[in-house]
């Protein structure tokens, strides 16, 4: 009897203890509700949607401004509350106490669209907060004063879809989102999905359309519970009904424990859109434990902060996640990117690593490198960074310098009269006496760098050309910045008045990263006195023409 009662406990507290596991306590904002207790942050048992406690006002200290449109919640790998509103585009920590907004927290985002972005946030394991916005169909990371950086590229709408809920999970990282539904005056071409998000590209894979006993929404909330659960709930406020609450199978998007949000008056339980459950969970990897760590820094020599970087990762063994990462400038101190990468499952014997960089083309990457093991860097450091010897536990350092490649600028001289085209090759012409030599001056303005003089802010170089044709070179570094093109001419100093000059590059001409050799002719045309230059055949028909003329004239005279 006494052992019978013991498997009955055993099997009663395992039940309840599942059923603990399974109904976490999540926090939301009802941001849509008509009532007057709107924008209230609430906890409620995601098991049956009973509204636990309603916290307070989500608002600033002092003045106890109101935030009226938070569509977002997460909370941080240390515990604290964040929020994202759509109405005042701002990123800040809530207390869980009163739900009053830390103002050492609260940061402005920018580069978002005003309204319509119905946020969906996230912290993950790999240290990144990701925010979702619908209006641009694009995932975003948020630095840690709100800077954001869009994921995949600098093109918005990589995501593909209308994504106003997001979760992660794990290492390394399941990135998960809900799409729009359809209820509301704009419903999305393709509502109702569960999306697997890529934290590379920033590309969404729809994993199904939502398949269960749930009620038509407009926008939502997701979240993780500490044991990998995916929970949601719903804003069904454009149809006049309580928010619900469900869980959902990440692998098939089936719905199940759909429950709508009770405790609280009908419109006080509209419009809740947000939901956070626990910080990332999930974080430890699968491997042994047995853990390398590369830190890389990669820099723009000349302070470039336009331009994505990409970042390579890879050993001959252990297990490597994330090897490959895309870092774009915002959210970055200017011209510097800092990232590193983890090897798992390091096995006893010393293994091998490199780092190296994808730049940007009109770049060229340098590298070196500190190692606790033996690391480096052939070729006078035009090499990737090779770690060799590692074993679990090292700190491993790549330091990558981004050189702008320098755009050859060719300047030639060529000497042509206006009847044959050419001239003889020697230093005079003996008909018209002037010499095949000219001083011409290539001048560059906003130029990073380059092998010529700098005057008045400007680069110059100054050449001698003699003989027919010539040529100099100019090294150019153009300047990144698109509102400061770099732009070149030339300038041919004085002339004999016999000698008329054209170039290509009398006009200004842009040089920009990336271009491959430019080339400025010169050409000079030679006229006697004004009047076209001949041949000796030439002159001595036109002496014969005058003298016939002239003995015309004197007949007519006499």
């Amino acid at each position: 009897m006494e052992n019978r009662l013991k498997t009955l406990l055993i099997v009663f507290m395992t039940a309840l203890s599942a059923s603990l596991s399974a109904a976490p306590v999540g926090y939301s904002v009802n941001s849509d509700s008509p009532s007057d207790l709107s924008d209230g942050l609430y906890t409620i048992d995601l098991a049956n949607g009973d509204t636990i406690k309603r916290i307070g006002t989500v608002q600033t200290t002092g003045q106890l401004q109101k935030r009226i449109d938070v569509e977002g919640l997460a909370i941080a790998p240390d515990g604290t509350l964040y929020g994202i509103d759509d109405d005042s585009l701002r990123l800040f920590a809530i207390s869980t106490e009163n739900a009053l907004i830390d103002p050492q927290k609260d940061y402005n985002l920018s580069g978002l669209s005003n309204g319509g972005n119905d946020f969906g946030m996230t912290f993950a394991c790999d240290d990144n907060l990701y925010v979702t916005s619908v209006v641009d169909k694009s995932l975003y990371r948020v630095g840690p004063e709100g800077e954001l950086e869009l994921v995949g590229g600098t093109e918005k709408g990589k995501l593909g879809a209308e994504i106003s809920a997001l979760a992660a999970y794990g290492f390394p990282v399941q990135l998960y989102g809900l799409g729009n539904g359809t209820v509301g005056d704009k419903p999305p071409a393709a509502p109702n999905k569960l999306y697997r998000i890529d934290t590379i590209t920033g590309v969404a894979t729809e994993v199904d359309t939502l398949n269960g006993a749930y009620d038509a929404y407009e926008s939502g909330g997701l979240a993780f519970d500490e044991s990998g659960g995916l929970w949601a709930i719903t804003d069904r406020r454009p149809a006049n009904e309580r928010s619900q609450v469900m869980q959902i199978d990440k692998t098939n998007a089936a719905v199940s424990n759909v429950n709508e949000v009770n405790g609280i008056p009908e419109e006080e339980a509209w419009g809740f859109e947000s939901l956070a459950v626990s910080a990332p969970r999930g974080c430890t990897t699968t491997g042994n434990g047995q853990i390398a760590t590369f830190w890389v820094q990669t820099r723009f020599t000349d302070g470039n902060n336009v331009s994505p970087v990409t970042l390579n990762f890879r050993c001959n063994g252990g297990t490597v996640f994330n090897g490959t990462k895309t870092y774009f400038p915002t959210g970055f101190d200017f011209g510097i990117y800092e990232t590193s990468f983890q090897v798992d499952n390091v096995p006893e014997a010393p293994i091998s690593c490199e780092v190296w960089e994808t730049a940007p083309a009109g770049y060229i990457p340098r590298y070196s490198c500190q190692s606790e093991a033996s690391c480096t860097t052939a070729n006078d450091g035009a090499d990737p960074c090779v770690f060799n010897g590692v074993v679990a536990g090292q700190q491993n350092v790549c330091l990558i310098d981004t050189n702008v490649a320098p755009v050859e600028v060719k300047v030639t001289k060529e000497w042509a009269d206006n009847i044959t085209g050419e001239l003889p090759e020697d230093e005079s012409d003996e008909d018209v006496g002037v010499e095949q030599s000219a001083r011409i001056n290539l001048v560059c303005k906003n130029v990073f760098d380059g092998d010529g003089l700098e005057i008045d802010g400007n680069m110059v170089w100054s050449w001698n050309f003699e003989g027919n044709p010539d040529s100099n070179v100019a090294m150019v570094y153009p300047n990144f910045d698109e509102s400061t093109t770099t732009t070149c001419w030339t300038e041919e100093q004085a002339l004999p008045s016999a000698v008329e000059s054209e170039s290509t590059c009398s006009e200004p001409i842009e040089i920009n990263i990336g271009d491959g050799k430019t080339d400025c002719m010169v050409t000079n045309t030679v006229f006697f006195e004004g009047v076209p230059t001949l041949n000796q055949y030439g002159l001595i028909l036109i002496t014969a023409l005058m003298l016939l003329t002239g003995t015309a004239a004197m007949r007519r005279l006499s």
